[in-house]
């Protein structure tokens, strides 16, 4: 029998690192250091979009505040985590062209300038500036704090504060300093790299040059960076060296192909950050060789790069705005893919190989030995919803087109039962046992037996089960089987039985069941997760507020954790104390931590998570998700009071007078492990005591509130840890000044109130009897108007279903598309998330009607509308007839590459109709052409120029162009933002 390594003819190269590993074997430890060539690094980009001055960042530091502070070209740009703020000389800062910015040790920072230095307090306030005495030393391009000294590199000379001035310790322009330190004295040593390029070091007063001129193999010096152990990083113009604080080059960088100049240096446990040419890569050092381990982004010079108080690495680019790798990037490491597909299955397979079935396409991982990667061609074209390899080394996958089996590279994804129900179609689940592979899909469920014969097996009833959507046997040999709007159902003996509880019901749709080793299950149905143990108890883990509780499920290796795949991330439940620990979306964001199908979750022997999304294939390590990440917590940014000037107690409170005001807090939260994900929720004890909604938008209102005190808290919140300890951000008094004059008063209210008691007390007595008749009459005209509205609510509901569906086909009309258009559009502008559309127009469709006539022309319109719904998997994907023979598909959330694989997907799915059409040219079948725009994410252009009339007429050129070029092919139209 040949293996399994015989299927693979095509090897797909995947993105490489330029690290070679200290032994060909790949195991899990590899993943969990990063040395897969496969894993990317992902990162946030922050850009002039999103607050910055200018894309361009010299210079960025952070201070004991957490906040970061940037030095742009257009100002001093200041991220409290929630939002940026800009300073410019309008604030008081001598110059808006900054080039360096540095912490000082009391939260306040040193901001270096074309035109000199500037002191900014934490809060923003210019505290001193150049502008305001005479500043004799041309631009600062550098500025250290050293031993509680602040010195700047400047281009009149290395300067050093004294007092409130500044005195120069040498007249030779400095560009970037460092200091290492003696291991005896703890004395440092100040090394700088000067304009003209030399490495200069302190001897006493003076600046000289090293006596060991090893290092010069980098040419002129960009960039210098003092690591821990004594030693000094230099970057030039032709590479990197590592240099003792003799100057004698005791490592050196291997390059991975040209010559690139290093612009940039930082460490991080062990790794060091370098901008390398246009490249912002991690090196590790094997011996005496600095190797490049992985590539961040590849397209942007760095000028600096800090690391956060949490482990972040942040770096400021020339063009690009700032870089950030998200300390969490060791835990989640997504997996390049030969293609950017959706992973619908994670199975494992013999050897350690971990098999991937998805959209389109099917694959196979290796863990140990080689290759890499590998894809598999006869399974290229079709949606792979499970995947397993037999004892004999063959594939066998359940497909959209059926059941399949693999043994030879040659061989083709046919059905193996073309004409048999269940397996000829629809397929979704697959299970292995006792030589005989069992199958469950949109049909039932069948079974292939050893002698390759078709079973049905029924239920208890006799009855077929109807959508079968996953399957699982458990230790002791039984088989569980799950379905869409048909609950549980248990194998005992020939037949299988349905399992009901008050959290499973028999109509539930079940989308997972996983078994622990000591054969207790836990089951995913309708908006619940249960636990099944041995004994036949029954309890609820959780009931989320989304419609599906989780998609997949499957164990931790130690037992007390449940891991569960939904529609939002990965969530991590405590099985023993009922309640979810964390919920992972970070470094990727909430779009791309989609779940879609019972397969798609896969844990390794050694804990590794492997997660298949809507976006690709994601590795969880979960020995990073402890309870040492520290959850946010909310601060109080600014105070906006309106129509108002409240008063400061002595306590610290805030005093206001009764009226008219309003107030606004604006929120923060450094939470840098994943600040855009963080989100709020405020209170204001004593006028309430709930809390508000959650919300991203970081900011707390109130007005005009009674007398009383008050105390409002304010709690940050992040999907992967919960909420953090509430905060109090202010107490506010709010007090009635007329009190006294009230005081007097009062005696004559109490007269005037008696008296107007009694005059209303005689009004109410004649307006009694008069209501009395009003509501007879009232009573009367309701039950009249409640049957009339009753029969307006009948009429509507059949006029919207005739005003949104379109008739022939039965699938969404003009109206409903263009309704779902403005909708969509609205929300991809307002979340900054791509919108996709595209437009599918049947080839010769007037050949088709002149052959066949107008009657089969209909019949051949609602096959292809039918089919293109039916490709549709995800919820939040459209089709309508859009007129004639042309049909619009509306993709939110899908990219360029998303939209390309949908459109072939959907025309490839009408080829295999097999609609004949002989009086056309071409293949002789039905065929469509497909044309494709992509609004993206974020774009340079105003969101008033972008229009649903703009998308649409993209759309329809990108199928003139197919039309044009042929037919029968899907084309891509980037979007243009100058249309006016």
């Amino acid at each position: 029998m040949i293996s399994a390594k015989t299927l693979f003819r095509k090897i797909i190269a995947l993105p490489s690192s330029g690290v070679e590993n200290d032994s060909p074997a790949r195991s899990d430890a590899d993943v969990r250091r990063g040395r897969l060539s496969g894993f990317r690094v992902p990162y946030t980009r922050y850009r002039r979009e999103d607050g910055l001055p200018s894309g361009q960042v010299f210079d960025l530091a952070q201070d004991i505040h957490q906040v970061f502070w940037f030095a742009t070209p257009g100002g001093l740009a200041r991220f409290d985590g929630a939002r940026f703020s800009v300073l410019t000389p309008r604030h008081g800062l001598s110059s808006h062209g900054l080039r360096a910015v540095t912490a000082d040790r009391d939260g306040s920072v040193w901001v270096g300038s074309d035109t000199g230095i500037d002191h900014v307090a934490h809060d923003g306030r210019v505290l001193s500036s150049s502008s305001t005495g005479k500043w004799h030393y041309g631009p600062v391009d550098c500025i250290h704090l050293i031993g509680g000294e602040i010195w700047l590199g400047s281009a009149g000379g290395l300067l050093r504060r004294q007092g409130s001035g500044w005195e120069r310790f040498s007249d030779i322009s400095v560009r970037a300093m460092a200091v290492t330190h003696r291991r005896q004295d703890g004395v440092g040593i100040m090394w700088c790299a000067t304009a003209d390029g030399r490495l200069l070091r302190q001897r006493g007063t003076k600046l000289v040059d090293p006596a060991n001129d090893q290092w010069q193999r980098v040419g002129l010096v960009r960039c210098l960076f003092a690591m821990g152990d004594n030693t000094l990083m230099v970057g030039g113009v032709n590479g990197l060296v590592e240099i003792d604080e003799e100057g004698a080059v005791i490592a050196q960088f291997q390059y991975p192909d040209s010559v690139e100049p290093v612009s940039a240096l930082c460490r991080a446990d062990g790794d060091l950050w370098a901008g390398i040419g246009q490249m912002f890569c991690r090196l590790r050092r094997h011996d005496r060789v600095w190797e490049i381990s992985s590539v961040v982004s590849d397209h942007d010079g760095i000028n600096n790069i800090v690391v956060d108080a949490v482990g972040g690495i942040w770096g400021a680019t020339d063009g690009g705005g700032i870089v950030k790798v998200s300390p969490l990037h060791e835990m989640i490491r997504p997996l390049s893919l030969p293609q950017n597909r959706a992973v619908l299955a994670v199975k494992p397979g013999h050897g350690g190989k971990v098999l991937l079935g998805g959209d389109q396409f099917s694959a196979v991982l290796h863990q140990s030995g080689s290759p890499g990667n590998a894809t598999v061609d006869a399974l290229a074209h079709h949606q792979t919803w499970d995947i397993a390899e037999d004892d004999d080394g063959a594939l066998w996958a359940a497909t959209e087109v059926g059941l399949v089996r693999l043994v030879h590279d040659d061989d083709e994804a046919r059905p193996l039962f073309a004409d048999k129900p269940v397996v000829s179609r629809s397929c979704r689940a697959l299970i292995q046992r006792n030589g005989e592979i069992w199958v469950g899909g949109k049909r039932g469920l069948a079974v292939v037996t050893a002698q390759r014969e078709l079973r049905y097996p029924v239920t208890e009833s006799g009855e077929p089960f109807g959508y079968v959507y996953t399957l699982n046997e458990d230790r002791e040999g039984c088989l569980w089987v799950g379905t869409i709007g048909n609950g549980l159902w248990r194998e005992q003996g020939e037949h299988f039985v349905r399992v009901t509880h008050e959290h499973l019901t028999e109509s539930g749709s079940t989308y997972c069941i996983a078994v622990r080793e000591d054969n207790v299950l836990a089951v995913a149905q309708n908006d619940r997760i249960v636990i099944c143990v041995p004994d036949g108890s029954i309890e609820l883990l959780h009931t989320s507020s989304e419609p599906i509780a989780g998609w997949a499920l499957q164990w931790a290796r130690e037992g007390e954790r449940l891991w569960a795949g939904s529609a939002s991330g990965l969530h991590a439940y405590n099985v023993i104390e009922k309640r979810r620990m964390h919920q992972i979306t970070a470094v990727l964001g909430l779009s791309q931590w989609e779940f879609t199908t019972s397969r798609s979750l896969h844990v390794t022997d050694s804990g590794l998570v492997y997660c298949g999304l809507n976006s690709g294939l994601v590795v969880v390590d979960p020995q990073h998700l402890n309870d040492d990440i520290p959850a946010p917590v909310a601060r109080a940014a600014r105070l906006e009071w309106s129509n108002a000037e409240p008063k400061s107690a002595s306590d610290g409170a805030f005093e206001i007078d009764t009226d008219r005001w309003s107030l606004r807090v604006g929120l923060s939260c450094p939470w840098f492990l994943d600040e855009q994900d963080v989100q709020y929720r405020y209170r204001m004890v004593g006028f309430e005591e709930s809390w508000s909604e959650l919300s991203s938008v970081p900011e707390a209102r109130y007005s005009s509130l009674p007398v009383g005190e008050y105390r409002l808290e304010v709690q940050a919140f992040s999907r992967l840890v919960g909420f953090g300890p509430a905060s109090r951000l202010l107490t506010l008094r709010v007090v009635d000044r007329r009190l006294s004059r009230n005081v007097i008063l009062a005696p004559l209210r109490a007269v005037r109130m008696v008296r107007d008691t009694y005059r209303a007390m005689r009004r109410n007595r004649l307006l009694l009897d008069e209501n009395t008749q009003l509501e007879e009459e009232i009573g009367s005209r309701t039950a009249e108007l409640v049957r009339a509205k009753d029969k307006l609510q009948q009429l509507n509901a059949a006029l919207t279903q005739q005003v949104t569906t379109d008739a022939l086909t039965g699938i969404s009309s003009r109206r409903h598309f263009d309704t779902t258009l403005e909708r969509l559009l609205r929300e991809a502008m307002n979340k900054q998330q791509p919108l996709s559309m595209l437009f599918i127009d049947i080839d010769h469709f007037k050949a088709f009607n002149d052959r066949y006539g107008h009657t089969k022309g209909d019949e051949c319109l609602g096959f292809v509308a039918r089919r293109i719904e039916a490709n549709l998997y995800r919820t939040a994907d459209s089709v309508a007839r859009y007129g004639g023979e042309e049909f619009g598909v509306l993709s939110p959330r899908t990219d360029v590459g998303g939209a390309m694989a949908l459109a072939e997907r959907l025309r490839e799915s009408v080829v295999r109709l097999k609609i004949r059409n002989e009086g056309a040219p071409g293949p002789g079948f039905v065929t469509v052409s497909v044309g494709v725009t992509t609004l993206p994410a974020k774009g340079n252009f105003r969101p008033e120029a972008v229009t649903p009339q703009k998308i649409i007429a993209n759309a329809d050129s990108a199928l003139y162009e197919a039309k044009e070029n042929g037919r029968n092919q899907c084309v891509f139209k980037e979007f243009d933002f100058t249309l006016r």
